[in-house]
């Protein structure tokens, strides 16, 4: 286990706090939700296929995001795939069925351990541009007792990034935890079991923005880095019985007023 420090990078307009808090003047109202005690919604969510965003050796297929057990379950495996890669992976997100601008996201999951693979939760451009991205819980398997939260904006591209650490929650992030984000005119919080664990300032151009879960891999060398490196960074074969597992419990979002009008 790493030494705990504070995050990979925290820019200037993040401020770290530690007591449940919401702007004195933001009302919330749920608009959208699931539980995942039926078959997975297609009119709910779009289902990835195709290429993995950030790795050349994996795929996206329909097939790994499924609900079970009153879950949603997004797989990491070794299957065979339409695009010829060597891992699969699954992802979803709201797409045009649910698209907002400000508000309030939460999720309850648990992340999957394992070298060369990684989790994500976040809010994408509804329209497919990109940045912006507000990723509220992100997670490598390698280091699963800790959690990555970022805002992506620019151009140029940068970032600002913090981490929320196994000591900050009693537990590692393949537990069960819930993760909340809530996204108002010029700041950004983070909630990790209902506690405010950071705020940013807003640094992009809002925008309407869809919620993606998924589950990925990484190429060798990379942040995420490979399932083929595992062993040489003194860790088993990641994928047991030949794949490894993210699962949410349930998505809630959240619409945003604000009694001042701003």
């Amino acid at each position: 286990m790493k030494t705990r420090v504070l995050g990979a990078v925290c820019a200037l307009g993040f401020a770290l706090l530690g007591a449940v808090a919401s702007p004195a003047d933001a009302a919330f109202n749920l608009v959208w939700s699931d539980d995942f005690n039926g078959a997975l919604s297609s009119s709910k969510w779009n289902n990835y296929t195709g290429q993995y965003g950030s790795a050349n050796n994996c795929y996206f297929m329909p097939s790994n995001a499924f609900t079970y057990g009153g879950n949603l379950v997004l797989v990491v495996n070794t299957a065979p795939n339409n695009g010829g890669k060597q891992f699969t992976s699954g992802g979803v997100d709201t797409a045009y069925r649910q698209t907002q601008t400000y508000g309030k996201w939460e999720v309850r999951a648990k992340f999957a351990e394992g070298y060369g693979i990684s989790g994500y939760i976040g809010l994408f451009p509804a329209n497919g541009s990109w940045p912006p991205e507000i990723d509220f819980a992100e997670v490598l398997g390698r280091e699963y007792w800790r959690c990555y939260v970022s805002q992506h904006y620019g151009p140029p591209h940068t970032i600002d990034q913090f981490s929320v650490w196994n000591t900050d929650v009693g537990s590692n992030f393949s537990a069960w935890h819930t993760y909340t984000v809530e996204w108002t005119p010029r700041t950004i919080k983070y909630y990790v079991d209902g506690v405010l664990r950071g705020t940013q300032t807003q640094r992009f151009t809002a925008q309407p923005m869809k919620i993606a879960l998924g589950t990925g891999t990484g190429d060798p060398g990379t942040w995420v880095g490979s399932p083929n490196d595992a062993v040489a960074n003194g860790w088993t074969w990641p994928l047991g019985a030949g794949k490894a597992e993210m699962k949410v419990d349930y998505v809630k979002i959240y619409s945003y007023s604000s009694s001042n009008g701003s």
